[in-house]
């Protein structure tokens, strides 16, 4: 507990990579040996079985596009947990990022970082939705991640995609799912079932994947969970609504990032994706696809 402390400056200011949710703080570590790691500091109040079940989830992964964890400690109240260091990450800083400035609210293109081109934002597409598969039928368990988002992707050196924050990840109980008392998530993001009903199940992370797939393509945000909740329909979603209106009139295109605009050999591959998408945010969790059959898709 010691070294991870002293690897992080003890926490310093300085260190700190991003926040989450519940009071989560992540820290950048350079060990003894020159190991750069990720620090996960929980808050003093989380619950032990949250701990500890977020730690077996992690601790069970073995595939490229989900964030590896080297280890853990604790000391009285504190808990922490070591990650593996992404340099560039969480996806977020390049769809909704400029200059090194934070944008709440959509920024026009000329504003925005041109770092990703359509073949990374592509790769970044497909790393996401293999490591779902993972996650919903390959891994030890079946799992829900609960929580898809921009920020809860991290990228490597390479831009390649990690799934990272499982701090409300579920074991799947069965295809249907179960229902909450508590609904727990990220606003813009959370299914309709499980807004209006509590009802949680993989087609949840389908959902909010399509959901991303349209951030990433077009670098717009989602609606927030308000908008959802007057709406009571996924497609009246502003980013929805607009994709929808632009398939029906083939003119999809201007929904496409304009520094995408300059790479027209890939327009068919965006707009099939912004098709995936569609499908993805479906209201009737029936009526969305699984995460198998969206990967067939996009390869």
């Amino acid at each position: 507990f010691r070294d991870i402390c002293a690897a992080t400056n003890y926490f310093s200011p300085a260190n700190e990579l991003r926040r989450t949710g519940f009071g989560v703080v992540h820290y950048k570590g350079t060990l003894e040996n020159g190991k750069t790691i990720s620090v996960k500091k929980f808050s003093d109040d989380v619950e032990d079985l949250n701990f500890v079940k977020e730690l077996l989830l992690t601790a069970s992964f073995e595939h490229v596009n989900l964030l590896k964890i080297l280890g853990f400690a604790i000391k009285g109240k504190e808990r922490l947990m070591m990650y593996e260091f992404l340099p560039h990450l969480s996806l977020d800083r390049f769809i909704f990022f400029s200059e090194g400035y934070y944008f709440t609210y959509y920024q026009p293109p000329s504003r925005r970082s041109p770092q990703l081109d359509w073949d990374t934002r592509y790769k970044i597409i497909k790393g996401i939705g293999r490591g779902l598969v993972h996650l919903h039928q390959r891994s030890r368990f079946g799992i829900i991640h609960c929580d898809i988002k921009p920020n809860a992707i991290l990228l490597d050196s390479d831009m390649n995609p990690r799934i990272a924050d499982f701090d409300i990840a579920r074991f799947s109980v069965n295809e249907t799912g179960e229902t909450l008392d508590k609904i727990v998530g990220t606003a813009g993001y959370m299914a309709p079932e499980y807004v209006f009903h509590g009802q949680i199940s993989a087609k949840a992370d389908v959902y909010a994947f399509g959901l991303l797939v349209l951030n990433i393509i077009s670098g717009q945000r989602t609606h927030s969970i308000m908008d959802i909740l007057t709406s009571r329909s996924v497609s009246n979603s502003t980013l929805s609504s607009q994709v929808e209106t632009s398939w029906l009139n083939a003119t999809m295109q201007h929904l496409i990032d304009p520094v995408l605009k300059s790479e027209p050999g890939s327009l068919e591959d965006m707009i099939r994706c912004i098709h995936i998408g569609l499908h993805c945010v479906q209201e009737n969790a029936a009526d969305r696809p699984t995460m198998t059959y969206v990967v067939t898709m996009l390869d």
